[in-house]
């Protein structure tokens, strides 16, 4: 399948590795190109793939697939926002599994999701669209991830809680569980949640996790 992977920096890099990780044992995913905003890269190649240009619907071809390789804390709407501006149908965005995560057969995965080595799913779990989860981490029986989260690398997230969309999951950050986040809320590297963070746009660090 022709892959067109959007953003070309740190996690467009990683997801590169991942793919050429998944080709090695099945050949499934080939890479067109990369569409990112800055005019600087344009025509040269990025990690061996050519630059095409701006991100723009137009970018996608009919008969491709996007991948949404946009990963920020300066700005946790960032993914949303240019998922939004490529306007495809939710079936023009891979999944990416690598090889060495774990899904539970019942886990619900929807169209984008991107999962790093190491991660783990269980089950009656769900994520949402474009959400994805780096290195290591761990989504446990029951929880949910919304729309455009990112779940950074070595994070636990227990069972029963419920992740909002666009929201941000700092490095090694601990959900306790049955929690509940809201959309918007970014979570510190180490934070240890152990009560519902509701409050849109905030930032909450430390243990336990209270807002700044």
């Amino acid at each position: 399948m022709e892959l067109i992977l959007i953003g070309a920096g740190g996690m467009c890099k990683e997801v590169i590795s991942l793919i050429e990780d998944i080709n090695r044992r099945r050949a499934v995913f080939e890479i067109t190109g990369i569409l990112d905003d800055d005019p600087a890269l344009a025509g040269i190649s990025f990690c061996g793939y050519p630059v095409l240009g701006k991100i723009r619907p137009e970018g996608v071809p009919d008969g491709s697939l996007a991948a949404l390789c946009i990963a920020t804390h300066r700005d946790i709407a960032l993914r949303s926002r240019v998922g939004g501006r490529l306007n495809l149908a939710p079936e023009r965005w891979a999944k990416i599994i690598h090889p060495q995560a774990t899904v539970a057969a019942d886990a619900i995965l929807s169209p984008g999701v991107i999962l790093y080595p190491g991660t783990r799913v269980a089950a009656s779990a769900k994520i949402g669209l474009n959400a994805f989860l780096y290195y290591n981490a761990v989504l446990h029986h029951d929880s949910t991830l919304g729309d455009y989260t990112q779940v950074c690398a070595g994070v636990m997230i227990a069972g029963r809680s419920s992740i909002g969309s666009r929201c941000y999951l700092g490095i090694g950050c601990s959900v306790r569980d049955g929690v509940k986040i809201g959309d918007d809320v970014m979570v510190g590297m180490g934070a240890v949640v152990t009560g519902d963070l509701t409050e849109a746009g905030k930032v909450y660090r430390g243990i336990p996790a209270r807002c700044d």
